[in-house]
């Protein structure tokens, strides 16, 4: 309240107002009255007296006027600063309980992820052990199948795991960003083409279109490598034939796009917006076929934003997605060096 008391405006400044203008108005009619002297010898003491009484009843009356404007002035500017004050304490109150919510919800996340990566780890060991047949080997062929399922479905809930603190980590900005020049063309290229080797990729072709003189980048050279394994998981998982285009590029904007396109499934154009939210995945009837949270590009959309860029989805059903990442420009190095190079 006290925060309050000093924003509203004190009463007595109304006062000092309403004097001060009556102080000023009697000094100028006495001024009317000393400059008139000489015309008032001639009226009679009763014409003086009405006249002086006219003007007085005058003056207090635009004296009440002033006095009641200046009230309601107040009053008015009074309310609206309580109610500004009160908007704002409900607005502190709701930021507050947010960020409660936020921190517990991460708390509980890095705890969860603590909790369940340690028997988890204890699951991937000993099936690792028993694929290497470290105790002797495994005679029914049924077991062998059985502990590989054990390890790969481990291994694909670990991942989940990963993602999960991942994703409430870079939105709560508690990952510290490593950031140094980058490299991003060698990047894009390494991280491609070592997706290209994946079995499941045996069927896909891999396209490169990156600019012969892409700039550096100022970068977290893991975040954006996160970004493109996210990107590149998710093409290879939702194309079963066709091919994966990388391709990245300076926008005449002065920009920086990198960009990963896929012939897969696509995503229908109602659920375009909502797929970069977390847990958010395509069209129902594919979660039988292919697993996923969906948070795979929540991620990569809060990884762009620790970057101060974007990421954004263009699809269309049975044709393909891209996904396109943007860098602001001054987050490119060399820039000018590069239209030079790109000039010559």
């Amino acid at each position: 309240m006290e925060a309050l008391r000093k924003r509203l405006l004190p009463p007595l400044l109304l006062v000092a107002i309403c004097i001060t203008t009556f102080v000023i108005a009697a000094a100028a009619v006495s001024g009317i009255h000393l400059d008139a002297y000489g015309d008032m010898a001639a009226w009679s003491e009763a014409h003086i007296s009405r006249s002086l009484f006219l003007e007085l009843a005058v003056m207090l009356a635009a004296f009440a006027v002033l006095f009641t404007l200046s009230l309601a002035i107040l009053q008015a500017g009074n309310r609206r600063l309580i109610a500004n004050y009160r908007q704002e304490r409900r607005m502190t109150h709701v930021v507050k309980a947010a960020e409660d919510a936020n921190g517990a919800k991460s708390i509980f996340l890095n705890d969860i992820s603590h909790e369940l990566r340690t028997p988890l780890n204890s699951i991937l060991g000993f099936s690792e052990v028993m694929q290497a047949g470290l105790y002797g080997p495994l005679d029914n062929p049924q077991y062998v199948s059985c502990v590989d399922d054990i390890h790969r479905s481990g291994r694909h809930l670990l991942s989940i795991i990963d993602d999960l603190a991942d994703l409430s980590k870079t939105q709560s900005g508690e990952t510290e960003m490593n950031e140094a020049p980058l490299n991003l063309a060698e990047c894009l290229e390494t991280t491609g083409r070592m997706f290209s080797c994946l079995p499941e990729a045996i069927d896909l072709t891999f396209k490169f279109d990156i600019h012969s003189h892409l700039p550096w980048v100022m970068a977290d050279k893991d975040a954006i490598i996160h970004v493109l394994e996210n990107l590149l998981t998710n093409a290879i998982k939702y194309t079963l034939t066709g091919s994966i285009i990388i391709k990245a590029q300076i926008r005449q904007d002065g920009d920086l796009e990198f960009s990963i396109t896929d012939t897969g499934i696509g995503i229908p154009k109602d659920e375009v917006q909502s797929i970069t939210q977390r847990f958010n995945q395509v069209d129902p009837s594919w979660k039988r076929k292919f697993d996923g949270t969906g948070l795979g590009l929540a991620l990569v959309k809060a990884l762009m934003a620790r970057h101060d860029g974007d990421a954004a989805v263009t699809s269309e059903i049975g044709v393909g997605t891209t996904v396109t990442c943007y860098l602001p420009r001054r987050r490119i190095l060399l820039a000018a060096a590069s239209k030079e190079s790109s000039a010559a």
